[in-house]
């Protein structure tokens, strides 16, 4: 019953939340909102507030692409004073950061199929706060760590589940996060130097986008695709990305905690830094869960 009560109050949320954004605020719906109900259940311990983003430090894991392919900046911070005679009352640092580090959002403008996209900071607000489809398919990546999850994975979680939902985002849970912080672990570097990871596979990705029309795809490793396939797929090399972004749809990379989120209740507000035009993000990602 607990469980129960929970779900409930997070697909009440969930509602609260499309009222917000779809009611008009002159009409009579729209002025008995109250967001505040939202903080008062959070107060109250009726509903977990899960952070989904990494912290961001020196060394910190991120994707390498082999040459001659450019790389990214990952995450560097310098020091302008600390208490000190540089700024006797005041601590600061400024630091230099990749649009595709850590926790982040790619943006619909990312790849060559989208490239006349929004930018990052153009992507709907309405479309940053969504509830979360999430698949669970860790036993698979146990055995199998470049698994990639199909459209049969979605179906399967559809039996138990539901259809999933429109303008959800859809988001992988392979247990990648136990593999945090370690670089060499979380980019699954082999002997040979070669990265590994899941990802969705492109039938997935073309039923979630055609057939159940999402708001986008999440994972908790560097790519929404498998590393040590997508790159060498014919014709179209990293067709989920391609996908993805040719429909202006966005993907959360490196999402933590997934371990944490249900299948099905949780709702996620994204919030990437509003870089004009950017390719992308880092963001600071919250889930709401029933407690």
């Amino acid at each position: 019953m607990k469980h129960t009560a929970s779900v409930t109050l997070v697909c009440s949320l969930v509602l609260l939340f499309s009222l917000f954004r779809f009611s008009d605020a002159n009409t009579e719906s729209g002025s008995n909102v109250k967001p505040v109900e939202v903080l008062t259940a959070i107060r109250a311990g009726k509903l977990k507030v899960i952070d989904c983003s990494y912290t961001y430090f020196e060394g910190m894991p991120g994707i390498k692409l082999p040459p001659p392919l450019a790389n990214t900046k990952t995450f560097e911070i310098t020091n302008v004073s600390r208490y000190d005679e540089r700024g006797p009352a005041w601590y600061w640092n400024w630091f230099s950061v990749g649009e595709h580090a850590g926790t982040h959002v790619d943006a619909p403008n990312h790849w060559i199929s989208g490239r006349d996209n929004p930018g990052v900071d153009r992507i709907d607000l309405g479309e940053l706060i969504v509830p979360a489809a999430v698949i669970d398919v860790r036993g698979k990546v146990a055995s199998n760590q470049d698994y990639e999850v199909t459209r049969e994975d979605i179906l399967e979680w559809e039996k138990m589940n539901g259809k999933v939902p429109e303008d959800c985002l859809v988001v992988m849970k392979s247990g990648w996060g136990s593999r945090w912080p370690d670089p060499v672990k979380f980019l699954g570097i082999d002997a040979h130097g070669q990265p590994h990871g899941p990802g969705f596979g492109e039938s997935a990705a073309e039923f979630l986008l055609k057939q159940r029309k999402i708001a986008g795809l999440a994972v908790d490793t560097v790519s929404t695709e498998a590393m040590a396939l997508a790159g060498g797929k014919k014709p179209i090399p990293f067709p989920v990305h391609y996908m993805v972004h040719g429909a202006k749809k966005y993907q959360i990379e490196m999402l933590a905690n997934t371990d944490s989120l249900p299948a099905t209740g949780a709702l996620l507000i994204v919030a990437p830094v509003k870089v004009q035009n950017g390719s992308g993000a880092p963001a600071r990602i919250y889930a709401l869960v029933g407690s």
